[in-house]
């Protein structure tokens, strides 16, 4: 996994880093031979670096028809594949617009503490979401979360972007 430290290019600690939109075209096109409809639900990985690159992120996909399915797809260094099929989660909203990359997302969580924290916990790792909850006037939202899972008194940082602007959405804690 990827930690958090000073260095300024982890892609030596995270093999094959890339952003999450660099294989969204592929993960698309295998979507399609799921069938047509299936929409963007999320992306995510647990190990993005400072720059917003991971070795591996996973694309959760939905159709709309009843009985509702999700199509889970990974991308790694072995390709794109589909992991599974199953029931649509309650609570899943589909990302209805564009977003921009995780380099990005990061660039601004960065700005907004997350360099910060880094500094202070030195073995950390960030997740990286992206995705459109179910509530009125939903926004795409880049969710990145900072954390030491060696340090378990230490609070982890949270923060909400919006997906289309860069604006901080929510910080916590503050």
């Amino acid at each position: 996994m990827s930690g958090c430290t000073h260095a300024t290019d982890q892609s030596a600690t995270v093999p094959h880093a890339f952003t999450a939109a660099a294989y969204q075209s592929q993960v698309e096109a295998l979507t399609r031979s799921y069938g047509r409809g299936l929409l963007l639900v999320s992306v995510w990985s647990e190990n993005a670096d400072p720059q917003g690159r991971s070795s591996k992120w996973m694309f959760s996909y939905a159709n709309t028809a009843q009985p509702a399915k999700e199509y889970l797809m990974q991308v790694d260094s072995t390709g794109v594949s589909l992991l599974r099929v199953s029931a649509m989660s309650v609570g899943s909203g589909l990302i209805s617009g564009r977003w921009f990359d995780s380099d990005s997302a990061l660039l601004f969580s960065e700005r907004n503490g997350g360099a910060l924290f880094r500094q202070k916990y030195l073995n950390c790792y960030i997740n990286a979401s992206v995705g459109e909850p179910v509530v009125p006037n939903p926004a795409t939202t880049w969710w990145i979360r900072y954390y030491s899972p060696r340090d378990t008194t230490v609070a982890s940082l949270l923060l909400g972007i919006d997906a289309t602007t860069g604006a901080v959405t929510m910080k916590y804690p503050e």
